[in-house]
């Protein structure tokens, strides 16, 4: 008798949704390979994720475990020549209590965003690992001009 057993496991898929005024590039390093770096660019006010076997994303990744987020505001050129190459930021993730969350999208979206990075110090922020419950994350920037990576703190 002859038996065949699949295993597959599958990494999460990410989605991120931009609620800046600006092009924000997010790139992923996965821990088993840090030259191994994928991007792409979230137009303003839209979605986008990261699935293995999308558009851009490396099927074989299915098995591979995020180890940081990257970013760029309004980036120039990207290609896969000089992506490595860009001066990306450490994206941080920033867990909000879902008492606030709406808040603090909501006030992202307004003008002035007076008030949101008041909000978002007294929230406080990760040490940047990704082992999230929820693999949404939304960016959004304060009256500052900072970018901010939040992300639902689950109860």
């Amino acid at each position: 008798m002859v038996m065949n057993v699949t295993s597959t496991m599958y990494a999460w898929t990410y989605s991120f949704s931009n609620h800046t005024s600006k092009v924000i590039a997010v790139g992923i390093t996965y821990q088993n390979d840090p030259q191994s770096f994928e991007f792409k660019k979230i137009k303003p006010k839209k979605m986008d994720r990261f699935k293995p076997g999308d558009p851009g994303i490396s099927a074989w990744k299915k098995s591979f475990i995020v180890d940081h987020f990257s970013y760029l505001v309004n980036p120039a050129t990207i290609t896969e020549d000089n992506k490595l190459e860009l001066p990306w930021k450490t994206a941080t993730l920033t867990w909000v209590p879902s008492t606030s969350y709406n808040t603090a999208i909501d006030l992202s979206e307004t003008e002035d965003k007076q008030g949101l990075a008041t909000l978002l110090s007294d929230v406080g922020t990760s040490d940047g690992l990704t082992m999230a419950a929820s693999r949404h994350i939304d960016i959004i920037e304060d009256e500052n001009d900072n970018i901010h990576f939040i992300i639902l703190l689950q109860p």
